[in-house]
């Protein structure tokens, strides 16, 4: 079903397809055969499907019911909550700060295991009402990091995230159109994981005032 997902959702061409593929996944979910976290994961998916038909509050549900961590269950980490609240913000759906997906976020960013996981506590603080200072002190950390491509690659991702949230727009759209798609690949994830960074440098674009270049971002960041 995973697999199956991640076809649905690549291969869309409007809004019927995402109906089908919302459909299916709910399908799934409702039989209750997964495990915890891949549940979370799923999820995750059919909200996407849900924002691709412009419908966040139904995302927006679907958060709030299987994708939030709780003080008693994390739901698989940071990840899958973090990039859906930033997309949400990204399209004007600011939601509360979350106590628990903060306290879960607060080692990554302290010490990023790995590229993924910054990235991610980034985007969680980059949701929870633009907090720069959080932001800033992970490029910081991940910046010092002697890892392949931490400093070069990673610590602008989160340079572009700081950006944004300071409203400097046309900064934070050149910072991730002048990074090659082949090494952003090295974040890891799927290529639906790193589309918010696609949604990210859009939705500057049009802020700094370059809609007609916004329409079409992702040809620098995918390959």
């Amino acid at each position: 079903m995973h697999a199956r997902t991640h076809v649905d959702y690549q291969t869309a061409g409007g809004s019927v397809d995402h109906v089908l593929g919302l459909a299916r996944l709910d399908g799934w979910l409702a039989v209750g055969a997964t495990t915890a976290v891949l549940a979370s994961h799923l999820s995750w998916h059919a909200a996407l499907h849900e924002l691709a038909r412009g419908d966040c509050a139904a995302a927006l549900r679907r958060y709030r019911s299987g994708i939030a961590p709780t003080a008693a269950d994390s739901r698989g980490g940071i990840d899958a909550a973090g990039t859906l609240r930033w997309r949400l913000a990204l399209r004007g759906q600011v939601v509360a700060p979350d106590d628990a997906l903060l306290v879960l976020t607060a080692p990554v960013a302290a010490k990023p295991p790995f590229a993924f996981a910054a990235v991610h506590a980034g985007l969680v603080f980059a949701a929870a009402v633009g907090d720069a200072a959080a932001i800033a002190a992970v490029a910081d950390r991940v910046r010092r990091d002697a890892r392949p491509a931490y400093a070069d690659v990673y610590a602008p991702v989160l340079d572009a995230l700081l950006a944004f949230v300071e409203a400097r727009y046309a900064e934070c759209a050149a910072v991730l159109g002048a990074l090659p798609p082949s090494e952003l690949t090295r974040l890891g994830g799927s290529a639906v994981q790193r589309r918010v960074l696609v949604e990210t440098r859009g939705v500057a674009l049009l802020r700094a005032g370059c809609a007609v270049v916004a329409r079409g971002p992702e040809r620098a960041l995918e390959s």
